[in-house]
């Protein structure tokens, strides 16, 4: 077998195990038979609908079906006689493709609005599931370029099963799901870039619909980005990074008359309340929220460092992406971290990739003991988010925490040990 022949098996054989690892992971995404959702994932869910049936991205057929039953409704903008989504629209409109047998569905069984809420409810958990599937496969491949085949296997398999992109990113259209997608992406893109600099097209793309498809991840975008602008690299870059930003921006202002979209209409006495060293610490460590403690093999972050690459551009991407890391824990601390009603630590589940990817060459060079205890904290890892696929929200613990913070830093009120002394949550089909 020629050299050529011997590198082609290889890709493929990876690229297998990618597709392996994707269609094992939308598999147990799904065994739940149900969403696990908010009222922020409305809008996603019904606007690939309102595309295909008006053309637009108003909301206004679909009010009864968003609206009813609930009391407070946030997550839509009355502007000049209709309902446009609060949030940003990159979401709903990359998956809108994928929504098109229901639409056939609908067009021809009618839009009953009690079969339109089923439709759209079980597109929004398959589009949710693959979006993070996908992710999977793209991190697979993504930490095949600086760990050994069994190191990538392990800290995918963490990533997919012992994070937030299980419980929250496959469960409903949170904004954090498509963010994973893109970030493993782009990261992707910067290994490959060096080798083929057309990737940089692809990163562009990708880091113009991270900043868009959730504003506070755009610090983690812009600390990608200035990977890329180098010599070579940042007009294949730049280009089409601001062509699709000049459209999605034209969007916000002609329909919003504000940069940032609907989020001009959010009030920011309500999410702008912690300080930033509280809100870190409990991003990162509070019982209720804490990404240590719902993923506690990320512990390996507090020895990341440049120190552990060894080629120049990935200590270079390293020190990015520890910056942007930085940049987001202060961002998202400075407001109601806990996210609202949700399972952990959703406000860092978009930058889940980076993470992952920085400590990839520390989980490969642990010697045996550290590795046999990395490998059971990704156990516990796992075990964490089993229990709010199946559990979550039957204690409602949610509602204490929003009446009551104190009850985020007691361990007792952790949602995992109130959940499962509930019991677990029977899917709607059974109820």
């Amino acid at each position: 077998m020629s050299l050529l022949q011997t590198a082609r098996a290889f890709h493929q054989r990876h690229a297998s195990a990618a597709l392996g690892l994707a269609i094992l992971a939308f598999v147990v995404y799904n065994v739940n038979l149900r969403l696990i959702d908010a009222g922020d994932t409305f809008p996603a869910r019904y606007l690939p609908l309102a595309i295909w049936r008006t053309g637009t991205l108003q909301l206004d057929l679909f009010k009864s079906e968003m609206n009813t039953g609930h009391s407070e409704v946030f997550w839509t903008v009355p502007l000049r006689g209709h309902d446009y989504s609060l949030y940003p629209v990159v979401t709903p409109l990359l998956v809108a493709p994928l929504y098109a047998p229901a639409a056939f569905y609908l067009s021809r069984t009618g839009w009953n609005p009690h079969r339109v809420k089923v439709v759209s409810a079980v597109m929004e958990k398959l589009c949710a599931a693959l979006i993070a599937a996908a992710s999977v496969a793209v991190m697979y491949l993504l930490l095949l370029r600086i760990a050994l085949p069994r190191t990538a296997l392990l800290l995918t398999i963490a990533y997919a099963f012992g994070t937030n992109t299980w419980v929250t990113s496959s469960q409903a259209f949170w904004q954090h799901g498509l963010g994973e997608l893109l970030l493993a992406t782009v990261l992707y893109a910067a290994v490959r870039a060096e080798e083929r600099p057309r990737w940089c097209y692809m990163a562009g793309i990708c880091c113009a619909l991270m900043v868009f498809n959730r504003p506070g991840d755009g610090i983690m975008a812009l600390a990608v980005s200035a990977w890329f602008l180098q010599r070579r690299m940042w007009k294949a870059f730049l280009v089409p990074a601001a062509a699709l930003s000049t459209v999605l921006l034209a969007y916000n202002v002609l329909v919003f008359g504000a940069a940032t979209g609907g989020y001009a209409f959010a009030d920011p006495a309500v999410n702008v309340t912690n300080t930033i060293p509280e809100g870190i610490a409990g991003l990162l460590v509070s019982p209720g929220k804490g990404l240590f403690v719902f993923s506690p093999f990320l512990l390996l972050l507090l020895a990341v460092g440049p120190r552990w690459f060894h080629e120049a551009g990935q200590k270079r991407l390293a020190v990015l992406l520890i910056a942007g890391l930085m940049g987001q824990l202060i961002v998202y601390g400075r407001i109601q971290w806990a996210g609202g009603f949700c399972f952990g630590p959703r406000y860092v589940s978009g930058v889940l990739p980076a993470m992952v990817w920085l400590i990839a060459p520390i989980a490969g060079s642990m010697k045996r003991p550290l590795r046999l205890g990395f490998i059971a904290l990704i156990a516990v890892s796992i075990a964490m988010q089993a229990a709010g696929a199946f559990f979550y929200p039957s204690s409602g613990i949610d509602g204490l925490n929003r009446r009551e913070p104190w009850t985020l830093w007691h361990p007792k009120y952790n949602t995992v040990i109130q959940d499962i002394r509930s019991g677990p949550v029977r899917p709607p089909m059974f109820e």
